[in-house]
C-alpha cells in the first residue's frame, strides 16, 4: 500500500502523467498539412499561413469543398488508436474566410467516426459531429465535445468536415489546434 502511494505522489509531483495526452499529430498545422489525408473526388486540402494565434512562424489547412451536389460534405481526416468505453475530448478552432460563395449557411464542424479494427478499418456505428460552425466570416471559432468511444471501438478518425449546401461553386473553410485528448488517469471521476 505504501508503495502504492508513492508512485501516485510521484506522478502528482511530475504532473505529465496527470494531463491528457494529444493523440492527434501535426492538429497545429505549424509547417504543413503531414499526417492528414483527404476522404472524397471533391476536395482539396492546402496549408495556410492564416493561424489562429496570428502566428508568423504557424498556420492552418484550408479545405475547398467543390462538390457538384447540394449537401455534401468533404473531409480531411487522421487515424487514432482509442480504447473501447474511454471518454475522449476532442476538437479544434475553424474560420469561414470572406468571399464570393462563402456563406455562413455552409458547414465548418469536427467529427469522430469510431472503427472497430486497427487503422480505422471496419466501422463501428457512425459519426459524432461538434456543433457551433462559425456563424460569421473571417472569425474563428473553437469546438469541442466530450464523448465516450463506442463498445468495441480500437481506432476513430479524427476529422474536419466542410459541408456545401448549394449544388454548385465552392465553399472554403480553415481549421487550426486541431486534437483528440485521452481522460486523465481519474477518468473514474475524480478529476
Amino acid at each position: 500500500m505504501r508503495a502504492a502511494l508513492y508512485s501516485f505522489a510521484i506522478l502528482a509531483l511530475s504532473g505529465a502523467s496527470l494531463h491528457a495526452q494529444d493523440l492527434v499529430l501535426n492538429g497545429d498545422f505549424a509547417e504543413n498539412i503531414m499526417g492528414w489525408e483527404t476522404d472524397g473526388t471533391n476536395v482539396t486540402a492546402i496549408w495556410t499561413t492564416y493561424d489562429v494565434n496570428d502566428s508568423p512562424s504557424s498556420g492552418s489547412v484550408q479545405i475547398r469543398n467543390q462538390s457538384p451536389n447540394a449537401n455534401d460534405g468533404v473531409v480531411i481526416q487522421q487515424c487514432v488508436p482509442v480504447n473501447s468505453g474511454q471518454r475522449y475530448t476532442y476538437g479544434g478552432k475553424a474560420r469561414i474566410p470572406s468571399g464570393p460563395g462563402q456563406t455562413v449557411d455552409n458547414k465548418a464542424v469536427m467529427s469522430v467516426r469510431w472503427y472497430s479494427g486497427p487503422d480505422c478499418t471496419t466501422p463501428n456505428g457512425g459519426s459524432i459531429t461538434t456543433g457551433g460552425s462559425p456563424q460569421s466570416t473571417n472569425v474563428w471559432v473553437s469546438q469541442s465535445s466530450t464523448v465516450v468511444a463506442r463498445a468495441g471501438s480500437r481506432s476513430a478518425y479524427v476529422r474536419a468536415l466542410v459541408t456545401k449546401l448549394a449544388a454548385d461553386g465552392s465553399f472554403i473553410a480553415q481549421f487550426d489546434d486541431i486534437s483528440m485528448t485521452s481522460p486523465s488517469i481519474f477518468q473514474s471521476g475524480f478529476d
